[in-house]
């Protein structure tokens, strides 16, 4: 009897899910004006048509503040732009180096330094936003040098 009645009073463990299916923040936001969201993300290029594509692998909201984001060195003419929206406003903006070009360097038949960018298939990457009410949403922007911006998908928050 002793068991049962502690067994009665245990109640399960609720757990915590981070998957993809995560909800937009509603309008009233549980955390109040402190809550951040990061997007994960993965880059590809289209075997057949050349062109980039990004899907969605997961959404985190959480309770806290993100320090203001900066910029990452994108001395190149390859990059991305990340805008975050509330509603038709752009609010925020993060700027990140192509994930699918990358610059590496190497010591050439000369001894000397050497850079050379290669060009990948397939790479992740992510993004953190504060999140200032509803209606948000992240657009990724890609930049080449070669071809100009061109927006890549629109993620609803």
């Amino acid at each position: 009897m002793i068991v049962g009645g502690l067994m009665s009073g245990c109640k399960p463990k609720k757990e915590i899910s981070t998957s993809t299916q995560l909800q937009p923040v509603p309008e009233s936001d549980p955390y109040g004006d402190s809550s951040m969201v990061f997007v994960i993300m993965t880059m590809y290029r289209d075997s057949i048509t050349g062109e980039s594509h990004v899907t969605v692998n997961e959404k985190i909201y959480a309770a806290g503040r993100v320090k203001s984001n900066t910029n990452e060195d994108t001395d190149g003419a390859n990059y991305l732009t990340c805008i975050l929206y509330r509603k038709d406003e752009a609010i925020d903006s993060v700027r990140l180096m192509h994930p699918l070009k990358k610059q590496v360097e190497y010591v050439g038949e000369d001894h000397q330094m050497r850079m050379k960018e290669i060009s990948l298939e397939k790479a992740d990457f992510s993004v953190r936003f504060q999140l200032t009410g509803g209606e948000n949403r992240v657009t990724v922007r890609e930049t080449l040098e070669t071809s100009g911006a061109k927006d890549l998908i629109s993620i609803p928050l």
